[in-house]
């Protein structure tokens, strides 16, 4: 199953000098063609990533699930079992091809800046095995990363061998099936694979919530020295709508929380210093919300 393919991934980005602040949109769960897809918010956060690619040049994009709302894993069950004739199947696969295409063309600016995309819960299996999911990374150049992966954002300083990377930890639940409805168990599962991997930012979508939390771990350097290293964990939000006056959801029908409608940037700086003696040279990892709302 695609959804729980584990990947590792190594994607190197240029610099031209220390200090240069990259940014890195965390879109997932948009539910795109669902009737309660906050589509006015969703064009206006891909404006708002244009309009700062264009004046930065330094935007990078990462895409963790649930793109469209077709179709849910019961669902995709239910039409593999469901023996239909080779003529409905191929009539069906053409449908979801033909807006899974569009929703590519809404993207087609992250072209070779689009890191990779994970897959979510809710995708079309086309009876060739691919999912829409991957017919977008072909569309897009971009990196099919599975269900779970880990990406090396490895900075290169121009013309040189000289390095710095993030490690991030890419999932589209983290274990989640919906979470609780409380800010803090939202993270929960995402810090439990802060312990399982030494990464430096965890992301999970899914839920439709958008928080974030920065557990501190402790070691020893080289040196001896006592060090911490704080962890970012976010949560990515969504664009799917949770309360719509005139229509039924599982959203009301729970009682729930109003879904987050956006999603986070995050922001990278390669950074160098000299401490105590020592050149070191990290980045350093920042959370923005787009104002793009």
């Amino acid at each position: 199953m695609s959804d729980q393919l584990f990947t590792t991934y190594k994607y190197e980005i240029e610099f031209d000098k220390y200090g240069e602040e990259f940014y890195i949109p965390v879109f997932s769960d948009v539910h795109r063609y669902a009737y309660n897809c906050d589509v006015d918010r969703w064009k206006s956060f891909l404006n708002y990533c244009q309009k700062i690619q264009k004046e930065t040049g330094r935007v990078y994009y990462l895409g963790l699930g649930d793109y469209d709302d077709i179709a849910s894993g019961s669902e995709r069950q239910m039409i593999a079992n469901s023996h239909f004739h080779d003529t409905t199947s191929q009539s069906l696969e053409d449908y979801v091809k033909k807006r899974t295409q569009a929703f590519s063309e809404e993207l087609s600016f992250m072209k070779g800046k689009l890191i990779g995309l994970i897959e979510g819960n809710h995708h079309y299996q086309y009876q060739s095995g691919e999912t829409s999911t991957m017919q977008m990374c072909r569309e897009l150049d971009a990196k099919y990363l599975g269900g779970v992966s880990i990406i090396r954002v490895v900075f290169r300083y121009k013309d040189s061998s000289k390095t710095c990377s993030v490690d991030i930890y890419a999932h589209h639940t983290a274990g989640s099936k919906g979470g609780g409805r409380k800010v803090g168990s939202s993270l929960n599962k995402l810090e439990d694979m802060a312990d399982v991997w030494d990464v430096d930012i965890c992301l999970a979508g899914h839920d439709h919530k958008m928080n974030s939390g920065f557990p501190v771990r402790m070691y020893l350097d080289h040196r001896m020295s006592v060090k911490q290293k704080d962890i970012l964990l976010v949560r990515t939000g969504s664009f799917q709508k949770g309360w719509m006056p005139g229509h039924q959801g599982y959203v009301p029908t729970f009682n729930g929380k109003p879904n987050f409608l956006g999603c986070p940037i995050i922001k990278l700086t390669p950074s160098r210093d000299c401490k105590n003696g020592e050149n070191r040279t990290y980045v350093k990892k920042s959370l923005l919300s787009g104002d793009y709302c």
